[in-house]
């Protein structure tokens, strides 16, 4: 078995993880993008909400006390922050020195941001899911982990 793992190993081409994790966010994009239901929704408003909020505080977004008493970090929105901000920039610079800000963002952005990001997040926890199950259980277990990571219903929902 071990002279089998080093010949996959030998056998995959220098950017494999790369195309593993660009096939994880495009299920992972796509699936956001389609799927209109949340499992957790006040979590994924509060997360969108917060970013917006701090991206764009005189739009009137609210915080929750939660975000307010700073017991939430602003870590995990800090991508989609990051990622307003610069569609901010972009509406700038097309709309031209003028523009007042009362569309801060494109409209797919403000609408898909959040999708986005947590597409992004999600392939990048599938990536390090199949880097650990290599490591653990070998090059063969990889086509499995990426299976058990997209087929799972829990985790697309």
């Amino acid at each position: 078995a071990h002279g089998m793992d080093s010949q996959l190993k030998q056998r995959h081409h220098p950017h494999h993880q790369c195309y593993v994790f660009l096939i994880l966010f495009l299920f992972r994009l796509g699936n956001a993008l389609v799927v209109t239901t949340f499992l957790f929704p006040d979590e994924w408003w509060q997360f969108g909400e917060a970013a917006y909020a701090t991206s764009f505080p005189a739009t009137g977004s609210y915080l929750t006390w939660d975000w307010r008493a700073g017991i939430r970090s602003f870590v995990f929105p800090l991508p989609l922050i990051l990622l307003l901000k610069l569609g901010n920039q972009i509406q700038r610079i097309i709309r031209g020195v003028d523009y007042d800000g009362s569309v801060p963002v494109p409209d797919f952005l403000a609408r898909h941001g959040s999708k986005i990001v947590m597409a992004l997040w999600m392939a990048l926890t599938d990536l390090y899911t199949v880097k650990f199950s290599r490591r653990l259980f070998g090059p063969s277990s990889e086509f499995y982990t990426v299976h058990g990571e997209i087929d799972s219903a829990s985790i697309t929902y």
